[in-house]
């Protein structure tokens, strides 16, 4: 089934129920557009600098090759079931000129494809992918890509989107998709700066506020970036309805460690090896913020991609005894995201 959405007349036969598909189409279309269109920003070594007038400015991140974040989702409008669990980010991969961010989410997922012009400092969205198990809820194309993110960063910074077009497929619960090709327009602006909390520590951010229009209405994002290029936090909204929010958790850590068993009242010492998801550097990492269990990281180097940390035993404290004893081990990278891992041991009380 076909529908194209354009200025010009609709076709005779079918008319009205026609209408009424496109409508149904558009109003999905956009709403999930613009759930999806600031999932991943390019991440890596985001500069911000003070500038001479004392404002802080975030310059466009160089690019990491395969990183990943971890986020909660705290709140879904439209798959209530993905609340409480997690969305994970992928990016890196590359396509072409295209740079892909995948965001794996309980039972379906997303891919957005997005553009890097390096000399004029810009991040464009070029195509979205959506499913949910196995329905393609969305496949759409901008064409000319949209301007998603115009670096540098400071307050009170504004740009407009201009007006594109996106054509693609869009499932709309019948046994075929349903094609669309609309038109939609905006601007985006730096609210403010500011440091937030959420469950991966308390981090400096910029607040993005992108508001898009279309004949089906106004979508807002609310998105927290920080200096690396993530977000921390995202929230959406439609028509001044609150439809879906993600925030960071910990970064993921392999930890092990030994010896396997731990007596509480000896006087020696354990060890941490501390291993991160590909893409982080343990040498990020501050060695003073690293604790386990209510002991303090006494000492730390790193070999081979792995961050050894060494603890007294004596300072561990509230761990329950037996076999299967599981210790947390936590920190901070430099700019204050949090780290976790965890790993089962014995422990002893003699």
């Amino acid at each position: 089934m076909e529908y194209c959405v354009s200025d010009g007349q609709d076709e005779k036969i079918g008319r009205n129920e026609m209408k009424l598909q496109i409508r149904k189409a558009m109003s999905i279309s956009f709403i999930v557009i613009f759930a999806t269109i600031c999932i991943a920003i390019p991440a890596a070594a985001a500069e911000f600098e003070q500038s001479d007038a004392g404002l802080t400015v975030f310059e466009m991140p160089e690019l990491d090759i395969q990183k990943t974040y971890v986020y909660n989702t705290t709140y879904d409008y439209f798959v209530p079931s993905r609340i409480g669990h997690e969305a994970v980010l992928y990016w890196g991969e590359k396509d072409g000129d295209n740079y892909l961010s995948l965001i794996d989410k309980l039972n379906g997922g997303e891919i957005t494809n997005y553009g890097m012009d390096v000399e004029n400092e810009d991040i464009t969205l070029r195509k979205l992918y959506d499913w949910n198990g196995s329905v393609i809820f969305m496949d759409l194309e901008f064409e000319p890509e949209s301007l998603f993110i115009d670096y540098p960063l400071w307050v009170g910074k504004t740009w407009d989107r201009d007006e594109v077009n996106f054509s693609g497929y869009v499932w709309v619960g019948a046994p075929d998709p349903v094609f669309v090709s609309a038109s939609t327009y905006g601007f985006a602006s730096i609210i403010s700066e500011e440091y937030i909390t959420v469950p991966a520590g308390t981090v400096h951010c910029m607040l993005l506020e992108t508001i898009m229009y279309s004949r089906m209405g106004e979508n807002k994002q609310k998105i927290w970036l920080m200096e690396n290029g993530f977000f921390a936090k995202r929230q959406l909204y439609h028509d001044g309805i609150f439809k879906e929010e993600l925030v960071l958790k910990p970064v993921k850590a392999r930890v092990e460690i030994k010896p396997e068993t731990l007596n509480l009242h000896s006087k020696g010492k354990f060890t941490a090896f501390i291993e991160l998801p590909y893409g982080f550097d343990v040498a990020d990492i501050d060695l003073t913020t690293i604790e386990c269990e209510g002991a303090q990281a006494i000492a730390g180097h790193v070999v081979d991609n792995k961050l050894i940390v060494k603890f007294n035993t004596y300072d561990i404290v509230d761990v329950a005894t037996g076999n299967t004893a599981l210790l947390t081990i936590t920190g901070k990278f430099d700019d204050g995201i949090l780290f976790e891992g965890f790993d089962t041991i014995s422990v002893r009380v003699k």
